[in-house]
């Protein structure tokens, strides 16, 4: 059994996207397909659902991923072993969203930097835009994409962006029931969200509910701190991560509708590719990785 295309089902089940898979991994789309056709002849099984934009595991298909993720994190153990005896020195250069930046100095850049004293650390601002270049730097954090095909991107974080208003606003316009009732509210947009697109705000819970409204907006910005705070201050709803809002008080905002209404909130490391990433960088990136995924709010 061929742990690549173990790999790749993992991605695609992951990201329930043959297309995002195909991204991330830096491979054709039609490689991926053939890959988990091989494998489903392989397990004479049937690991997807077919039909829609989405792949939804089966639940043969489920299980099966479940070992995948023990097996495919054993390989990366054996991998560490040797690695590991590798001393972690050198210069790193990352660009990171200044938002996000703000979030990784204190909990995860200067405690990195004290367990490794011969790392040299460069870090510049990206805005939260779709990265085009890498410039010198080694690695870059981002929502998007990079429309690069020579850069990796790898799927470090997949969190929630849920809708929040301030409760002054909803005293003024009342409690909308579901998120198609919004086209009524002043909206605040985050640029940097590629679910927004020609007025319309996507949403989809990567769970089977989605849906777009039309939205009437009023301030845009790709920080979301700054629309965070607006919303505080009862000037629109936004589409934001939790983490948005943790330097606020918490009764100046609502979140609203259910837990199953959100749009899903990821993060990519991008770097140039695998064969040429020193290994204080995979250092970085491993551990960047599992830092974002134990935060219980971002």
């Amino acid at each position: 059994m061929n742990l690549g295309a173990l790999r790749v089902f993992m991605v695609v089940a992951k990201t329930q996207s043959i297309a995002r898979a195909s991204e991330i991994l830096d491979i054709t789309a039609s490689s991926i397909s053939r890959k988990i056709k091989s494998l489903e002849d392989e397990l004479n099984t049937q690991l997807f659902h077919r039909g829609g934009r989405e792949f939804h595991t089966t639940s043969q298909g489920t299980a099966i991923l479940k070992r995948v993720e023990i097996l495919l994190s054993e390989e990366d153990n054996i991998r560490n072993l040797v690695n590991d005896k590798q001393e972690v020195r050198g210069p790193i250069g990352l660009m990171v969203p200044p938002t996000f930046g703000n979030i990784l100095a204190g909990e995860f850049l200067a405690p990195f930097m004290k367990r490794y004293p011969n790392v040299e650390l460069s870090v510049k601002g990206s805005h939260g835009r779709r990265i085009e270049t890498l410039h010198n730097y080694d690695i870059a954090i981002s929502p998007n994409l990079p429309n690069d095909t020579s850069l990796v991107a790898k799927l470090i974080f997949q969190g929630k962006r849920h809708f929040f208003a301030g409760k002054g606003l909803l005293e003024q316009y009342g409690v909308p029931k579901h998120p198609s009732e919004l086209s009524n509210y002043p909206y605040l947009q985050l640029q940097i969200d590629t679910s927004y697109r020609q007025g319309k705000q996507q949403w989809d819970n990567g769970q089977g509910l989605s849906g777009e409204f039309i939205t009437s907006t009023r301030i845009t910005s790709d920080l979301p701190d700054v629309l965070a705070k607006m919303v505080s201050e009862n000037l629109g709803v936004a589409c934001l991560p939790n983490g948005a809002f943790r330097n606020l008080p918490k009764n100046q905002y609502v979140r609203l509708f259910s837990d199953d209404i959100y749009n899903q909130n990821v993060m990519y490391a991008i770097y140039p590719s695998r064969q040429h990433r020193p290994h204080r960088v995979k250092v970085f990136t491993d551990e960047l990785t599992a830092f974002l995924n134990a935060l219980p709010n971002l």
